[in-house]
C-alpha cells in the first residue's frame, strides 16, 4: 500500500508541476509512502477482514451495508488522520492545533469526492472481489486516490500559515466549493 500511495504522489507531482524527476519533492512522496505503509495499509487490512465478519448480509443489502460502514465509520477518521499526519510532518513547527485545523478544513470537501469515488469502487470490491484479494484490489485503487489526497493535502508554508483560509491549501478551497 505504501508503494502505491507514494507512487500516486509522484504521479500527482508530475501532473501538477510537469517536473523532471530530479525536481520532485521526494520527502513528500516519502511521507505518503510512510502513511500507506504504517497507517493506511495495516488499518485497511484489519478493517476489510473485520467488515466481512461483522456484516453478514448477502446480495445487494450486504454490499450497501458494507459501503455505508466503510464510508461513514472508517473513512472519515482515517481521512482526518491523514491530513493531521501530512500537516504535522510537513510543518512540524506549527503545532498540533494547526494540524487539527488543517485536517478539519480539508475533511468535508475531501469526503465528498471520496464518497463518489470509493462508493463506485466498493460496489466492485464487495460484489465481485473475493475477500483474500480485497486489500490488494483496494490498494491498487489507492494509487489514484493517493494522488488525489496528495493534491488536496499539498500546501506551501505561506499558504498553510495563512489565517484567511484556515490553513487550507488552494486545492482544498477549490474542492470545498463543490
Amino acid at each position: 500500500c505504501g508503494g502505491l500511495l507514494g507512487s500516486g504522489d509522484v504521479l500527482c507531482q508530475a501532473i501538477q508541476k510537469q517536473q523532471k524527476p530530479c525536481d520532485y519533492d521526494w520527502l513528500r512522496a516519502a511521507r505518503m509512502f510512510a502513511w500507506g505503509t504504517l497507517c493506511n495499509g495495516p488499518a485497511g487490512h484489519f478493517w476489510y477482514a473485520g467488515l466481512d465478519r461483522a456484516i453478514r448480509f448477502k446480495g445487494s443489502y450486504g454490499i450497501i451495508a458494507k459501503i455505508a460502514a466503510d464510508q461513514l465509520c472508517f473513512t472519515p477518521p482515517l481521512t482526518f488522520l491523514y491530513f493531521v499526519w501530512q500537516h504535522a510532518l510537513t510543518f512540524p513547527a506549527q503545532g498540533a492545533s494547526a494540524c487539527f485545523q488543517f485536517a478539519a478544513d480539508a475533511l468535508m470537501p475531501t469526503l465528498k469526492v471520496n464518497w463518489a469515488y470509493w462508493s463506485a469502487v466498493h460496489v466492485l470490491t464487495f460484489a465481485l472481489v473475493p475477500l483474500e484479494y480485497r486489500v490488494a484490489f483496494v490498494a491498487v485503487k489507492n494509487f489514484f486516490w493517493g494522488g488525489y489526497l496528495s493534491y488536496v493535502g499539498t500546501a506551501t508554508e505561506s499558504e498553510s500559515a495563512s489565517a484567511d483560509h484556515g490553513g487550507m491549501p488552494p486545492q482544498a478551497r477549490e474542492i470545498r466549493r463543490l
